[in-house]
């Protein structure tokens, strides 16, 4: 398969998952969504052993890599000032309270996750 067909196939599955989980959840059924998502993925994953071509070289992957890092400090910098004033206001609204909590959770888990698999890809020696 070329990459050309491989673009166009993706962007099938892409247009096709979209449509039934937006049919989904309408009609609110939410057991459609995730099992679309898994055989979609299943599929991709086909599609993409098939290509006969470079799909990423190695500039790729350091971009990638460099976005992730930036996401993930833009992301946990953004939460936790955003929990900080939550915290701050959450005397007048106590609801705040327990989301500037939720976020403070969130951000402790992605870095967990975050540093987790960094000792893990860098064990590995991929």
């Amino acid at each position: 398969m070329s990459l050309k067909q491989y673009t166009i196939l993706k962007l099938l599955v892409v247009i096709i998952l979209a449509m039934t989980i937006s049919i989904s959840v309408f009609v609110e059924n939410y057991i459609i969504p995730i099992v679309a998502i898994i055989i979609s993925m299943a599929v991709m994953y086909y599609f993409k052993k098939r290509v006969k071509g470079v799909l990423a070289d190695e500039r790729d992957y350091k971009i990638a890599g460099k976005a992730a890092m930036w996401s993930l400090c833009l992301f946990s910098s953004a939460s936790v000032i955003v929990g900080m004033l939550f915290l701050a206001l959450s005397k007048s609204h106590p609801s705040l309270g327990e989301y500037a909590h939720f976020l403070f959770y969130v951000v402790c888990a992605v870095m967990l996750m975050n540093s987790f698999l960094f000792y893990y890809f860098r064990n590995k020696g991929n």
